[in-house]
This record gives structure tokens, sequence and C-alpha cells, in this order.
């Protein structure tokens, strides 16, 4: 029988998401370079209350949260919260931060928080906590790095509702004709992922990891795209289109988007996702009403593969590195 402590890490095999399997991944490749002699066991975000969740030596609840917001609070005493994110949407958030959850998360404290919104939650129920930003920025590039000239394009306009046309057409207006025949539209969410063992998820997300780093730049509207992009040195451009039609979609961004380089939907007409937009898309308005100069602005940007200061990224990296290192040692050594 193994003598070493186990670690839970958060994982959610009923994801079509690679984001959950990315943030997964940074976890685990984060504990194995600080975290010593341990057992890291996948525990499912969804179900952390389970008694198989009490043995372990310690959890890091991190990621998402969460789809069935009744299964909580985690089952653990010994419980590390760091870029945690709490959904506010689907009444998450008014269950896991509720003012009488504030006694669940008192001997935990501070709270690591991935976003500001999650971290306001907090706040307004008496719960110390702070900004760690989000544990994909701890990734580490390969050695291995393929410089072959690839653009990527991970879901660009994936808040629009657009069809694979509208996606091509903006593209086009946005990149150079050379830019454009380089570019690989893919999508964040699998094909068939459920059908996966958690070993087939995770190399997945970390092919998916080695594209973006051996891209020349990424284009995309998904976060767990464009904060590996930070971490592993590509430069990324941020399509923030389609986030109107309900604040709650923002409640993510907030702490972190100013990492990236920023398209917003003033570059894209009709854009929006409200019902009359996405009216006016199907039609083909957007073509009629683009701004040519804004786009040409941005195109010329794209082409300089403009890369943002990287101190903020280094900081959140470096706070979370240390975090980690801190809970398990105290593990380790209790």
């Amino acid at each position: 029988m193994s003598s070493r402590k186990k670690v839970g890490v958060v994982f959610y095999n009923k994801s079509i998401n690679t984001g959950d399997d990315v943030q997964t991944v940074a976890m685990m490749e984060l504990l194995q370079r600080v975290g010593g002699d341990i057992e890291i066991v996948l525990v499912d975000r969804e179900h952390l209350n389970d008694e198989s969740v009490r043995v372990l030596d310690g959890l890091i609840v991190s990621g998402w949260f969460m789809t069935h917001p009744l299964n909580w609070p985690p089952n653990n005493e010994n419980i590390l919260y760091i870029s945690f994110h709490v959904n506010s949407q689907n009444g998450t958030s008014e269950i896991l931060q509720a003012k009488h959850a504030a006694k669940n998360y008192l001997q935990f404290t501070p709270i690591g928080c991935r976003d500001i919104s999650t971290l306001k939650g907090f706040e307004s129920i008496g719960v110390e906590a702070y900004f760690s930003g989000c544990a994909t920025l701890t990734i580490e590039p390969t050695n291995r790095r393929l410089s072959d000239g690839k653009i990527l394009a991970i879901d660009p306009f994936y808040k629009v509702e657009s069809d694979l046309k509208y996606q091509n057409w903006q593209l086009k207006k946005l990149l150079s004709p050379e830019d454009f025949a380089r570019c690989t539209l893919i999508s964040n969410d699998a094909q068939k992922p459920r059908s996966l063992s958690s070993e087939a998820r995770l190399e997945n997300a970390k092919a998916y990891l080695q594209q973006i780093q051996d891209s020349d730049f990424i284009i995309t509207s998904r976060i767990h795209a464009a904060l590996p992009a930070v971490a592993l040195g590509t430069p990324v451009f941020f399509i923030d289109a389609g986030y109107d039609r309900n604040e709650k979609h923002r409640d993510r961004l907030e702490g972190l988007i100013h990492l990236f380089n920023v398209i917003d939907s003033s570059h894209f007409a009709l854009s929006s996702r409200k019902p009359w937009a996405k009216a006016c898309r199907k039609l083909g308005m957007h073509k009629v009403f683009g701004n040519a100069e804004k786009t040409q602005i941005m195109t010329d940007a794209i082409q300089n593969q403009q890369r943002i200061p990287i101190e903020s990224a280094l900081l959140i990296k470096t706070q979370i590195e240390g975090k980690v290192k801190e809970f398990v040692e105290r593990i380790i050594f209790d």
C-alpha cells in the first residue's frame, strides 16, 4: 500500500468543453512540479460531497463550478480553494455564495478566486477572498515547438451563435489573404468526449495545448484557449463579441481580459447575441454594415503579432505556484 499523501484534483468527465480538461491538466502538471512525492487523485467536480473525497489528505478546488450546486460543500477537512469560479447562472452562486453558506469556507480562507465576480460574491457574504487568477497561467511550454506558420482560430465567435459561413466571412475580413490561407478553425467543444477514458481526455487536452504552442498566433473567444496561449508565449487576439445579451456571460472575464489583445464587438457588424441581430445575420445584413476602417486597423495589429506585457500573467503564475506548494508541503509534513 502506498504511503504517499493523496491530493484530489477536480475533473469532470461529462464536460464537452476541452477548457475544463485543460484546467485539470494545468493543476496536475503544477502539482507534479512543486508537489513532491504525492499521489494525485482525480475527483468528480459535481460530486465533491461524496464519501470518497473525505478520505483524501487534501483537496484542491479549482475551475468552473458547477452544474449541480446541491452537491455542495466538498467533503474534506483540508481544502485549498484557488482559481475558483462560481457560475452566476442556473442558481449556483445563490447556493454556493449564500450568506448561510459562509460557514463552509471559514476554515479554508482566504479563498482564491479566478475572477473578480467570484471575489465580489465572497466579499458580499463576509468571506475573506482574493483574486488568484487562473491556474492555466501556470502551464509551461514543452521543449518541442513546431514553427510551421499556422494560425489557429478557436471558436472565434463562440458567443455570437453563428454558422461556419459567418465565421469564415468575418475571418476573411479580419485577416490578410495570406494569413487566412494558413488559418485553421477548430472548436473547444470535443466531438465524443464522454466516451473517452480520463487518460484519453487529458492526452487530448495536452495535444490541444501543443497546437496552441505551435501556432504563430491564435484568435479566440474562449478564455481557456486565450489563457494557455498567454502562458505558452503565443500571441492571442480575444474576440469580445456576443456577450451582451446576458451580463452573467461576462462574469468569468473580469480580472482576466486585460491579459489579451482584445477585438471588441464594434469591429463586427450585428455581432450582438440578441434575437434581432441573429435574424439580421441570417439575412446576411452583416455584410452591408461592416466598418472597413476599424477592421483594417485590427488587421494591421494582427499582422504585427502584437504581444501583451506579461508581467501580470507572471505575477498570477508565481502566486498560484506558491500557494499550491505551501498547501502540499503542509500536507506532507503534517
